[in-house]
C-alpha cells in the first residue's frame, strides 16, 4: 500500500502545473497548449507504443538535463507550430559547458509524425550507441516523419548528423533552416543511410561543419535534394557515398561558398540545373557513374568537375571562370566521358584550362563553346596518356568551336593521344608554339577550320600526322610548324604552302593556296569560296599508313555533301536547300533517348517517316524496318561488331529530312 501511494504521488507532481509551468517524466501523451508552457523535462520522456503526443503552437519544451523525447514504435508525435507561434526544443542552460538535450528520437514510429514551425537548438548525441551519438536534434530509425518550416541549429553529434540522422527512413524536410549545427565525422547538417529516401527540398543549409559532408551526406541512392541553398558549410556542400544505380537526383540548389567541393559524389547520382559556385576545393567531384546536366558551374578554387573512373555525360552546363590544377573547368581521369553541349570559358589551370583528359577510356568532346580559358599546355583542351593495352581508346573532338584559348603549348588543343579532330571551328587562340593545335601523338584530322590564330595554326612534333578537308589560313605564325623528326601528309587543303615549316611536308593532292573567302565572321563559305566542292569524301595517308574519312554531317550537322565535299568545318549551302532547312516542318523531329546509350536507344520519330543510322564515315548501320516506328518509338541495340562512336540517325518524309547524333558507349 505505501508503495502504491508514492507512485500515485509521482504521477501527481509530474503532471501538475504551476503558475503556466508544466513538470513532465517519463512517459507523455495527450495534448500540450500554450497555457500549460513550458513544459519542463525532468528525465528522458517518450510518447508510448501507439499513444499520440499533440504540441500546440506557442509551447516551449525545455529539457533540464541531458535528456531525450522518444517517439516508440508506432506512436505519433505532432508538434504542430504556426508562422506566429512556434514550438520550441531547447535545453535550459544553453552555456559553453551545457550539456544540452538530447534530441527528438523515432524508433519505428508512425508515419503521421510531424514537425512543423518548430525551433529545435542545442541538441547534442553523444555516447557509445549510435541512437545516443548520432542525430543532434533528430534521430529517426525506420520511421518516416515529415519535418517542415522547422529551424535547427547550435546542434551536435560526436559521430553522424549534427542536426538530423535518418536510418531506413523516408525523408520528408521541407522548407527548414539547418544551421550552425556540428558532427565529429560526417553529415554536420543531416545524415541518410541504410536505404533511406525521399525529399530534402528547399531548405537552407548553411554553416554547418564536418570533416566528410558539412551540409548533406548520403549514404543512399534515393534522397532527392532540390531547390536548396547549401553555403557556407565545411567540408562538402552534399557528400554522396553509395554504390548501384540510384533514383534520386540533385536539382534546383544552390551549393555555394561551401569550403571544400560543392558536391562530391563517390556513387550515381545526377546532377541537374543547380548553380555551383564560389566552392574551396572545386565544384564537383564524381567517382561514379554520373550524369550532369544544365548546371551552372563558376568560380570553383578547384576543377569546375572533376571525373575519376566509370561513365559519366556531362552536357548543357555554363562552366566558367573556375580555377584548377589541371583541368580548369573539367578534369577527366579513367573514365568513359561525353562532354556535350556546354560553355566552357574563362577557366585557369597548369594544363587544361578548358578540359584535361588523363588516360582516359572513351571520351567524346562534342558541340562544345571553350572559350577564352588559360593554361600552360592546352588553353582549350589538354589530351595526354600513359601506353597500355587497357586504357587510351582514342578520343572524338568534333563539332566545337574552341576560341580565344591561350596557352605557352597548344592555344586551343593540346594533345599526344590519337584523337579524331573533326568539323570545329579553331580560332583566335594564342600560343608561343601551336596556337591552334599542339600534337605529339597521331591525330586523324578532316574539316576543321583552323584560322586567325595567334601563333603557328598547327604545331607538330614526332610520330607522323595526316590531315584532310582543312582550312589552315590567317594565323600569325607559321599556318604548319613540323619539328623535327615528324612527317606530316596533307590532303585537300587550303594552305599556304609557302608559310610553312618542316624536314617532311608531304603534300597529297587537291592542295589549293588560296583566301577561303568566309562570308561572315562565323566562318561560312561565301557563294565564291575557292573551298566550295574541293574536298574529298576519304584519302589514304601513306604517312599514317590508314585512311582518313570525311564525316558525313559538318559543324552545324548539315549533312555532307550538298553536292561534292567541301574543305572547312562548315559546309556551304546554296539558297534553295538553305531554304528547304527553314521551311522544314517542326513535326518533323527525331527524340533520340537515353543519349548518350550504351545498350539499346529509344528513337522516335514521326509517322511515314523513313529512319537510317549511319556512322560517321558515311555507312548504313542500321535501317528501321518499315512500320516499326509508326505507333510506338523504335529501339536501336547495336551489333556486337559495331564500335563505340558518334552515329546519325536520319528521317525523311518526302523531300524533307532531319538528323540527330548520338552517342554509343559500349
Amino acid at each position: 500500500m505505501r508503495n502504491a501511494i508514492i507512485l500515485v504521488l509521482a504521477v501527481v507532481i509530474s503532471t501538475g502545473c504551476f503558475g503556466g509551468t508544466t513538470h513532465v517524466y517519463w512517459d507523455v501523451s495527450g495534448v500540450w497548449d500554450s497555457t500549460g508552457s513550458p513544459y519542463m523535462v525532468h528525465d528522458t520522456i517518450r510518447v508510448p507504443t501507439d499513444d499520440t503526443l499533440v504540441i500546440m503552437p506557442g509551447v516551449d519544451v525545455v529539457f533540464l538535463g541531458h535528456y531525450r523525447l522518444a517517439v516508440d514504435s508506432g506512436a505519433v508525435l505532432k508538434a504542430l507550430g504556426s508562422v506566429t507561434d512556434t514550438i520550441r526544443f531547447l535545453p535550459s542552460d544553453t552555456g559553453e559547458w551545457s550539456p544540452g538535450w538530447h534530441g527528438i528520437r523515432f524508433y519505428h514510429a508512425s508515419d503521421a509524425c510531424s514537425l512543423s514551425y518548430c525551433e529545435l537548438a542545442y541538441g547534442y548525441a553523444y555516447g557509445l550507441c549510435e541512437d545516443d551519438s548520432c542525430g543532434g536534434a533528430v534521430w529517426s530509425y525506420y520511421s518516416n516523419p515529415t519535418i517542415e518550416y522547422c529551424s535547427i541549429h547550435d546542434c551536435w553529434a560526436n559521430k553522424y548528423g549534427g542536426a538530423m540522422y535518418f536510418y531506413n527512413s523516408i525523408l520528408d524536410v521541407h522548407c527548414c533552416d539547418i544551421e550552425e549545427n556540428s558532427a565529429d565525422y560526417d553529415g554536420g547538417g543531416i545524415y541518410a543511410t541504410h536505404s533511406s529516401s525521399g525529399f530534402i527540398d528547399s531548405c537552407l543549409i548553411n554553416d554547418n561543419n564536418s570533416p566528410r559532408g558539412g551540409g548533406v551526406k548520403l549514404r543512399t541512392n534515393y534522397v532527392n535534394i532540390f531547390n536548396c541553398d547549401i553555403m557556407y558549410n565545411s567540408s562538402y556542400g552534399i557528400l554522396v557515398e553509395s554504390a548501384g544505380p540510384t533514383e534520386a537526383y540533385c536539382s534546383g540548389n544552390r551549393i555555394c561558398y561551401n569550403n571544400s567541393y560543392g558536391i562530391h559524389a563517390n556513387g550515381t547520382y545526377p546532377i541537374f540545373n543547380n548553380e555551383i559556385s564560389n566552392n574551396g576545393d572545386g565544384g564537383i567531384y564524381s567517382y561514379y557513374n554520373g550524369d550532369i546536366r544544365g548546371n551552372i558551374i563558376s568560380n570553383n578554387n578547384g576543377a569546375g568537375i572533376y571525373f575519376q573512373s566509370h561513365s559519366d555525360t556531362v552536357e548543357g552546363n555554363y562552366i566558367s571562370g573556375n580555377l584548377g590544377e589541371d583541368g580548369g573547368g573539367i578534369h577527366i581521369e579513367f573514365a568513359s566521358s561525353t562532354i556535350l553541349n556546354n560553355i566552357i570559358q574563362s577557366n585557369i589551370a597548369n594544363d587544361g584550362g578548358g578540359i584535361y583528359s588523363y588516360r582516359n577510356h572513351e571520351m567524346f568532346i562534342i558541340d562544345n563553346y571553350i572559350m577564352n580559358n588559360e593554361a600552360n599546355q592546352g588553353g582549350g583542351v589538354y589530351l595526354t596518356h600513359i601506353f597500355s593495352t587497357e586504357w587510351d581508346i582514342d578520343p572524338v573532338i568534333i563539332c566545337n568551336t574552341i576560341k580565344n584559348n591561350s596557352a605557352s603549348q597548344g592555344g586551343g588543343i593540346w594533345s599526344s593521344n590519337e584523337p579524331r579532330i573533326s568539323n570545329n571551328m579553331i580560332s583566335h587562340n594564342t600560343a608561343t608554339s601551336g596556337a591552334g593545335i599542339y600534337m605529339t601523338g597521331k591525330p586523324c584530322i578532316s574539316n576543321n577550320t583552323i584560322v586567325y590564330n595567334n601563333g603557328d595554326g598547327c604545331y607538330f612534333s614526332g610520330y607522323y600526322k595526316g590531315m584532310l578537308n582543312t582550312i589552315v589560313y590567317g594565323n600569325t605564325g607559321y599556318e604548319i610548324y613540323a619539328d623535327s623528326p615528324c612527317s606530316v601528309g596533307f590532303a585537300y587543303c587550303d594552305i599556304d604552302t609557302e608559310d610553312v615549316f618542316g624536314s617532311v611536308i608531304l603534300w597529297g593532292p587537291g592542295i589549293i593556296n588560296a583566301d577561303p573567302l568566309f562570308e561572315d565572321t562565323l566562318f561560312h563559305l561565301s557563294e565564291s569560296s575557292p573551298c566550295i566542292s574541293a574536298g574529298v569524301q576519304m584519302y589514304y595517308f601513306p604517312t599514317i599508313s590508314e585512311e582518313i574519312w570525311a564525316d558525313i554531317f559538318d559543324f552545324e550537322g548539315d549533312f555532307r555533301p550538298v553536292r561534292i565535299w567541301d574543305i572547312g568545318a562548315d559546309e556551304y549551302d546554296t539558297s534553295s536547300y538553305i531554304a528547304e532547312v527553314i521551311h522544314r516542318p517542326s513535326k518533323l523531329d527525331i527524340i533520340a533517348y537515353p543519349n548518350p546509350f550504351n545498350s539499346a536507344v529509344t528513337i522516335s520519330a514521326p509517322k511515314g517517316a523513313e529512319i537510317e543510322v549511319f556512322d560517321i564515315k558515311g555507312r548504313i548501320v542500321y535501317e528501321m524496318p518499315v512500320g516499326a516506328y509508326r505507333d510506338t518509338p523504335a529501339i536501336w541495340t547495336p551489333d556486337k561488331s559495331l564500335g563505340s562512336g558518334v552515329y546519325l540517325v536520319h528521317a525523311k518524309i518526302g523531300n524533307e529530312s532531319v538528323t540527330k547524333r548520338i552517342v554509343y558507349l559500349k
